[in-house]
């Protein structure tokens, strides 16, 4: 797929709904920094955590959510309203705020199933797999971090 050819429908609903879930759930604004990129095959994420989720139906594709470990031991304390004990349950909490910005991209792009998501670090053999495609990069910051949603969809026809 050439995610230069990505529809801009395709994407806003995950832009809306990181901004959103970031401002309701860990009580974080957040804000677009930087133009869109692509991430070309064979090219590793940009930063250590990396959250995936599988898209299928109407939509095939996966949608990464990717910081390093600094910002994410932030939101995941904002999120759950404490330190982050271990890298487990730092991954669990990584999990379901990029399911909740999923969940509600998902919602306005129409009949889509989610796969629960898998998290995992830039240096584990799982990151071949998000090397395999190309991705568009929608950059956002908070406070002085930076992080990736990283989106490779397409309309699935019939």
């Amino acid at each position: 797929m050439k995610v230069e050819h990505i529809k801009a429908d395709f994407v806003n609903p995950f832009i809306n709904a990181t901004e959103e879930t970031f401002r309701t759930m860990c009580k974080t604004e957040v804000e677009r920094c930087g133009s869109l990129a692509v991430r070309r095959i064979g090219e590793s994420p940009e930063y250590d955590i990396i959250g995936t989720i599988s898209l299928s139906g109407e939509f095939k594709g996966q949608i990464l959510m990717t910081m390093g470990r600094a910002p994410a031991k932030f939101i995941v304390k904002n999120f759950q309203g404490e330190d982050v004990e271990n890298d487990n349950d730092l991954e669990d909490a990584f999990g379901e705020i990029i399911n909740m910005i999923s969940g509600s991209a998902s919602a306005k792009l129409g009949k889509i199933k989610i796969a629960p998501p898998s998290v995992f670090m830039k240096d584990e053999p799982k990151v071949q797999g998000v090397k395999s495609c190309t991705w568009m990069l929608i950059p956002f910051k908070f406070n002085d971090f930076r992080f990736n949603i990283e989106v490779s969809i397409k309309e699935v026809q019939e």
